[in-house]
């Protein structure tokens, strides 16, 4: 039955309708930008650690092989800022590690690449005093800079240090 009357369908108006709009675009907005710098620091997180993994593997492959030596008076042969050339104390042949531009090799093989300026070794003897006679060595310090190849993500840098075998160190306390 009809009463004459019109029944009216209520809805949104325009300006409800556009306010709506406005807020979720805000919120999309807000979303996507801790999206975007979320992925940026997984990035960094990720290139930062892949960069330790590597230059920690090769810092720990030359201590390990450094401390071997058991007389450095005829098993090392040369060292400087860049380079040590020895022989293991297990035998074999001279193994020389080298910083040249942005590679650490071990003889001819690369262990690491974009290593930064800030790497090199040091050498020093029983007292702590840096020395550059390879027959005075008891210590040898490694730092190791590695880019980590991304723009703005820096270097990372490992520093250790590898005692020779059978050498007493006077200086345990000076590092």
């Amino acid at each position: 039955m009809n009463t004459g009357r019109i029944e009216r369908c209520r809805g949104f108006t325009l300006v409800e309708s556009l306010l709506a709009i406005v807020i979720i675009s805000t919120m999309v907005v807000a979303v996507a930008e801790i999206l975007i710098s979320g992925m940026g620091s997984f990035s960094l997180i990720t290139d930062r650690r892949e960069a330790l993994q590597g230059a920690r593997l090769a810092v720990n492959m030359m201590t390990d092989e450094i401390q071997s030596i058991s007389d450095p008076a005829t098993d090392i042969s040369a060292i400087s800022a860049n380079s040590i050339t020895f022989t293991p104390g297990g035998g074999g042949g001279p193994v020389t590690y080298s910083i040249s531009g942005t590679n650490l090799t071990r003889n001819t093989k690369t262990l690491a690449t974009d290593i930064t300026p800030a790497s090199s070794f040091e050498f020093f003897t029983a007292g702590g005093a840096a020395t550059t006679n390879p027959a005075q060595v008891y210590r040898v310090g490694v730092t190791m800079g590695v880019d980590t190849g991304t723009a703005g993500h820096g270097q990372v840098v490992i520093k250790s240090s590898a005692y020779l075998r059978n050498r007493y160190y006077d200086g345990y306390t000076q590092m």
